[in-house]
């Protein structure tokens, strides 16, 4: 519900009435509203594909889809879960005030408040 207070920003979605802080937000959010992907079987309309793929499964008995990491063969479920385990691959980054490695720049975002003494 904190999504439509007036508080969550003054941009509003013509659509479904959730409150953005600007249009750029505004914009990223429309886009899951378009249409991009139509069951061969029945013709259902899905945003997004890891919509589509379980709307498949789940109305029409297909097999979940499945992700193979070209590196080491590890499956994930969806694409997002795919690109979150390839990151265990890549080159960790490492905090310069302690040289602890974290797995992304987002965890090494979020380690810099400890020493900003803005978390424990």
């Amino acid at each position: 519900m904190k999504k439509h207070d007036q508080c969550a920003g003054s941009v509003v979605c013509s659509v479904c009435r959730i409150r953005c802080k600007d249009e750029c937000a505004l914009r990223a959010h429309k886009r899951r509203y378009r249409v991009r992907w139509r069951c061969c079987v029945c013709g259902d309309l899905s945003s997004r594909a890891p919509v589509a793929a379980d709307h498949v499964a789940r109305a029409h008995g297909a097999p979940s889809p499945t992700h193979t990491c070209k590196l080491c063969g590890h499956r994930e479920s969806s694409l997002g879960k795919l690109r979150n385990h390839m990151k265990n691959h890549g080159e960790r980054p490492k905090c310069d005030l302690c040289e602890k490695t974290l797995r992304d720049r987002a965890s090494l975002r979020t380690h810099l408040f400890i020493h900003r003494g803005e978390k424990e």
